[in-house]
């Protein structure tokens, strides 16, 4: 039987978006002579308004003429997902499975989310469930709270303050677990609360295993 519940996001916890995005944000930016930042803002704008790549191409005015070969460049670089998991992610997770009951609650346009996590199926058979919420309609920390908190201690890991927010408001019982990759000075000074730090995979585990034990 299970022993806890974790919660896992998706980019920037387990996927490294940046380095994954980073070769589209490039190529689309050298097209149309602007700053692969622009772009990104672009991304940005369009992610909770049911984001596409061609309304993507459309709204940085790429050139019609260069807009198959940028969306087929943009549908073959996400297709790869799997190799920019974080090193150490899949091995956290696989060493969790046997005493945790893991569920990925994601952020982002669903449609495109889903794509996203389709291209990952090495994760797939350590995953109960998947949901992707579009922050609107649903939050991460309503959904984290539907799920019966009797009976198995249940954690979050994020690396986004606003759902770490959103989880505490909503689901209180829960751990927070905040990633953050790049250690920071004095960052155990953020650890206030039911919200912990960890700066890497690994951590999460023990941090999960001192807990069982404790």
């Amino acid at each position: 039987m299970k022993k806890v519940r974790v919660f896992w996001d998706l980019d920037l916890t387990l996927l490294d978006t940046t380095a994954l995005l980073r070769p589209v944000l490039e190529l689309l930016a050298g097209t149309v002579g602007c700053s692969p930042e622009d772009v990104r803002r672009a991304i940005d704008k369009l992610d909770s308004g049911g984001f596409t790549w061609l309304k993507l191409l459309e709204k940085i005015e790429l050139p019609a003429n260069r807009v198959e070969d940028a969306l087929r460049f943009c549908e073959e670089q996400y297709a790869r997902a799997e190799q920019y998991l974080y090193p150490g992610a899949r091995e956290a997770i696989a060493e969790l499975d046997p005493i945790a009951e893991q569920i990925l609650v994601t952020f982002g346009d669903p449609t495109f989310q889903r794509r996203k996590w389709n291209a990952i199926p090495g994760l797939h058979p350590f995953f109960r469930a998947t949901h992707f919420v579009d922050g609107v309609t649903l939050g991460k920390g309503v959904l984290i709270a539907s799920y019966d908190a009797t009976g198995m201690p249940s954690f979050f890991v994020d690396d986004s303050g606003r759902w770490h927010d959103d989880c505490a408001r909503h689901a209180p019982h829960v751990t927070r677990v905040l990633m953050r990759f790049a250690p920071r000075e004095n960052a155990e000074d953020d650890a206030l609360g039911n919200k912990k730090i960890v700066h890497a995979h690994d951590q999460v585990v023990s941090l999960i295993r001192r807990h069982l034990d404790g």
